[in-house]
């Protein structure tokens, strides 16, 4: 005679070992890190230097290194990312796609143009709610009125 409870037990832990094995562990960027995305990077008086443009178009990227600085233009798609980095200046456009991104920092610094695209789920940025501190050089179309 068979046990049906063995076979709950059984497919439970079949679930569990699958689910585990899949899941990918959030990755919290640092600036050595961001030379893999082929740009140079290095340090320079605290702060992070990246040369070029920046595409974060990973799901399991979760966080920028603070006091950073993208020589070129930021565009953040669809990633863990929750807020931006204190410190960050993007010389070029800051692009956000379908993120979990809801403010912004009060010491940003963009001197090109903000665009946001918010999907299902995704927090709406409000004009009214950024902070007078935040410097958009270019067009600002990336919040909600």
């Amino acid at each position: 005679m068979r046990n049906p409870n063995a076979y709950g037990i059984c497919l439970g832990m079949l679930i569990i070992f699958i689910a585990s094995a899949c899941h990918t562990p959030d990755q919290h960027l640092t600036c050595n890190d961001l030379a893999a995305h082929g740009n140079g990077v290095k340090q320079e008086d605290g702060r992070c230097l990246l040369s070029g443009d920046l595409l974060i178009n990973q799901i399991k990227t979760a966080s920028l290194p603070e006091g950073l600085t993208v020589q070129g233009n930021l565009t953040i798609k669809g990633s863990r990312i929750r807020q931006l980095p204190k410190g960050l200046v993007v010389e070029g456009n800051l692009s956000l796609y379908k993120t979990l991104i809801g403010s912004l920092p009060e010491d940003l610094v963009v001197l090109g143009s903000f665009y946001s695209t918010f999907g299902l789920g995704s927090p709406t940025i409000w004009c009214h709610e950024i902070p007078d501190s935040v410097i958009i050089q270019g067009r600002n179309e990336g919040c909600g009125i």
